[in-house]
């Protein structure tokens, strides 16, 4: 059966791995986007979502992250190699998921341009 959703190997889930991410100090700020990643501990890409209440209530930062998670899906094999991401959502006004894919999709070309020797 072919899955649309981020399963549970999909996903960085506890803190030792959310920790791990941002000691590795690779971040890039894309607009309402501070995307931090590292090369993947896993074979496949993972992703881990920091929104905080900052955001808005939790209608809004559920929507967030849901229009995040799918825009990941869609960009998550378009990387060289498979990246451990962590998307920390800064305070803004609610956006399309085709700005959410395009602000995702430079950070994420830009933090492989910057990993590359």
């Amino acid at each position: 059966m072919n899955r649309q959703g981020l399963g549970r190997e999909d996903r960085i889930r506890r803190g030792r791995e959310f920790k791990a991410v941002f000691e590795h100090r690779r971040a890039t700020t894309n607009g309402p986007l501070r995307v931090h990643t590292m090369p993947a501990s896993t074979p496949h890409a993972r992703l881990g979502l920091a929104v905080s209440r900052r955001v808005g209530n939790a209608v809004r930062r559920n929507r967030i992250k849901r229009l995040l998670r799918t825009a990941f899906r869609v960009l998550r094999d378009t990387t060289s190699q498979p990246l451990d991401v962590v998307i920390v959502v800064l305070p803004h006004e609610l956006q399309s998921l085709n700005e959410y894919e395009k602000h995702l999709r430079k950070a994420l070309h830009l933090a492989e341009q910057d990993a590359k020797p």
